[in-house]
């Protein structure tokens, strides 16, 4: 069952590109799921920090060119993939910078 689901946990969907232009926090009553190639576009100097819960397979839900960083400060999102960075994961791409985001997002 999705977390989402259970009683007094809100739903946020992203379907579309999202502009983070200014600091902010997901709390932790929150469960974030991604669709149709929806995304986060965090300006450069800006941090989102996320208190609740993304829900998404290994695709990018950070914008190309997304300048800003994320921080997961909970734990309550158990995994992260570098392809939410952009990461191809096949080997012939340098995935090293996304690589780099994610290992920076979950301390």
């Amino acid at each position: 069952m999705l977390l989402g689901c259970a009683a007094g946990w809100t739903d946020l969907s992203i379907s579309t590109k999202e502009t983070v232009a200014a600091n902010r926090t997901i709390a932790s009553d929150v469960v974030v799921t991604f669709s149709n190639g929806g995304c986060f576009d965090i300006a450069d100097g800006v941090t989102l920090a996320v208190e609740g819960v993304f829900v998404a397979p290994p695709v990018p839900i950070f914008c190309a060119g997304s300048k800003g960083r994320v921080l997961f400060t909970t734990g309550l999102t158990k995994e992260i993939y570098p392809q939410w960075w952009g990461a191809a994961g096949d080997g012939s791409h340098d995935d090293g910078e996304a690589n780099q985001e994610c290992m920076y997002a979950y301390p």
